[in-house]
């Protein structure tokens, strides 16, 4: 397939294409079209469990989703590589052409929470960015109580949340090894109602499940709600889209279209996101 070989040019390229490939196993005798998407890694997931239901209603399109990463993505759309680019942010005024297409499919946001210990129910993004880098160590030191700070994180690596975490709270920095580390949103909720001075994130429809007596933090003044998320005042709010170069052939606007349509986002729904149609 010409198209995956340009892709996988761009990571010989040294773009980081670390690729990660998905091939809807797509039904025999049918006359096929393909359809590629790659681009960021925290969309693979995502865009495989959309393929796969397009795919249910759509026989005769095959479905390839790669990783590679947002840059790989973008420059492998733009030069037909594939046909949509899987993006965490818009593509900016140095990468897009008159011929970009831009379609949100869905929000991210990253939900804090801390143990009653602490003292405090509002923060600021920096101040919860020095907690996690261990630059604050007592919450004494923004106002709350005299308790040890206990930062926790989860420990799939390679989900959307973590990714996000990084992105949006550590500027892409490593988090260090001193964080404690968590193994689901379950273990998560737990930790933060027993453990004094614990910290850490809790996806955005998580958080209408929190036990009673537990809420989020506001982060600079700002309560996470569906407006505040998808206004994009709350400050830990990150849109998914997919992008493609110029007018979209029948068979990616009709995945586009799924994407938008009620099945495509009870799909983003699951993966944690907010709908946005």
């Amino acid at each position: 397939m010409k198209r995956r070989q340009a892709l996988q040019g761009l990571a010989a390229l040294g773009m980081g294409a670390t690729l990660s490939g998905f091939t809807w196993p797509f039904r025999t005798g049918i006359e096929q079209s393909s359809l590629m998407i790659a681009g960021a890694t925290a969309m693979v997931a995502l865009s495989r469990d959309l393929a796969r239901a397009f795919a249910a209603v759509r026989p005769d399109v095959e479905l390839v989703v790669e990783g590679g990463g947002v840059l790989a993505g973008l420059v492998a759309v733009k030069r037909g590589g594939v046909d949509i680019a899987a993006m965490t942010r818009l593509p900016d005024r140095y990468e897009e052409t008159a011929d970009t297409r831009t379609y949100i499919i869905g929000k991210d946001a990253l939900v804090f929470h801390a143990h009653a210990s602490c003292g405090v129910s509002t923060t600021s993004l920096s101040a919860i960015r020095r907690l996690f880098m261990g630059q604050v160590t007592n919450w004494k030191e923004l106002g709350g109580a005299p308790v040890p700070v206990h930062p926790l994180h989860m420990s799939r690596d390679a989900s959307a949340e973590f990714h996000a975490f990084r992105e949006l709270v550590l500027d892409a920095d490593d988090i260090p090894d001193e964080v404690g580390r968590v193994a689901d949103g379950d273990a998560m909720t737990k930790a933060l109602r027993l453990e004094r001075g614990s910290i850490g994130t809790i996806g955005y429809f998580s958080f209408h499940r929190l036990p009673q007596g537990m809420a989020p933090l506001a982060v600079e003044g700002i309560l996470p709600s569906r407006g505040s998320v998808l206004s994009g005042s709350y400050p830990l709010t990150r849109p998914f889209y997919y992008v493609v170069q110029g007018a979209p052939r029948p068979e990616v606007a009709a995945f586009l279209d799924f994407v938008r349509s009620p099945p495509g986002q009870d799909i983003v729904e699951r993966h944690g996101l907010m709908r946005v149609y």
